[in-house]
């Protein structure tokens, strides 16, 4: 399942519609209508701001499966962030 789809699923269990979430996570709506469609990729950012309107975690976006998500939860959200910003910020400058 992609970042698109989870943070779909996400929004309809908590009941909000695409132009809600975007407004709580202070996004255009049309970032996240592209998001969920896999049109584009959401910056760590930006999902943090979705997961926070959400009242979830950013692990639970990013992981891969529940266990995944279990084992990135024992390391700091702070130290995590700080991390997946540097590899954000080192992948666009490469290009990619």
């Amino acid at each position: 399942m992609n970042i698109g789809e989870k943070i779909k699923i996400k929004r309809k269990k908590a009941g909000l519609t695409q132009s809600e979430l975007a407004n709580k996570a202070s996004l255009h709506v049309n970032a996240i209508v592209f998001y969920e469609n896999d049109k584009r990729s959401p910056t760590i950012t930006s999902l943090n701001k979705i997961s926070n309107a959400l009242k979830i975690e950013l692990i639970d976006l990013i992981a891969e499966d529940d266990f995944t998500s279990f084992k990135l939860k024992q390391i700091p959200t702070e130290r995590l962030l700080k991390e997946l910003l540097r590899r954000e910020m080192e992948e666009s400058k490469n290009g990619r």
